[in-house]
């Protein structure tokens, strides 16, 4: 590759070395790989696309995983074809839980039912990288849908996840805040409470004056059974 940079002035490359080039290129992680030179031409859009057809149909995984990464890191927003041609599989596992990250990052509701699709992937890593970019997009997106879907499934509930819908606490609706504060994770009381106190709409006749673990209620199990009931008034 240095050699042919060397003599760059002096060589024409012909449209599959190119692509081989650009391959080289994306795959490059150290940025020590030149040939940047033959493609200063090349406009936004047409990067855009290029990085996407590596994304989806690059037979190797360094490259498509690489692609991906580009993307995300340019903020790149997704094509309405994409996810038609994207490998998958175990020997692309790695690539998949890239794939997944991007797309919590940059995608739209619309890639909600591929994501669903993915999570049920024979492998649980990249099952599992499918779900959280699926609470990613919805806490985006729709963080009310998102909180309540966690509280329904009775989903583990990360500090990490948690952590994501702190800035769209504002549209969880208070029956939902209610309802979690009965939620077997002690950080989902936590976050319901805090919030519900945050919008001065706590129910301070339930608190017992004792500890309950991360919310101050007298126990765990009538911290439940009281939440429950006055979320039923």
């Amino acid at each position: 590759m240095n050699l042919i940079f060397r003599h760059r002035r002096r060589l024409e490359l012909i449209p599959i070395e190119q692509f081989q080039l650009l391959r080289a290129l994306v795959a490059d992680t150290s940025n020590v790989v030149p040939g940047w030179f033959w493609f200063a031409e090349m406009t936004p859009e047409t990067v855009s696309e290029q990085l996407f057809v590596l994304a989806e149909q690059d037979p190797s995984v360094d490259v498509r995983r690489r692609a991906l990464w580009l993307l995300r890191e340019a903020g790149i927003p997704l094509p309405n074809t994409y996810g038609r041609h994207c490998r998958s599989g175990r020997a692309t596992i790695r690539c998949d839980q890239v794939r997944t990250r991007y797309l919590a990052t940059i995608a739209d509701e619309s890639v909600l039912p591929f994501l669903a699709k993915l999570s049920a992937d024979d492998n649980p890593s990249v099952a599992s990288s499918a779900r959280e970019a699926e609470f990613s997009v919805l806490v985006r997106l729709r963080p009310g849908d998102a909180f309540s879907h966690m509280v329904e499934t009775g989903a583990h509930a990360s500090e990490a996840k948690l952590s994501l819908l702190v800035k769209g606490a504002s549209a969880i609706s208070e029956p939902d805040l209610l309802k979690s504060a009965g939620s077997q994770w002690g950080q989902v009381r936590q976050f319901a409470v805090e919030e519900l106190a945050r919008r001065g709409r706590l129910p301070k006749q339930l608190f017992r004056g004792a500890d309950c673990g991360s919310c101050g209620l007298h126990s765990r199990k009538s911290h439940s059974r009281n939440w429950q009931s006055w979320g039923k008034q």
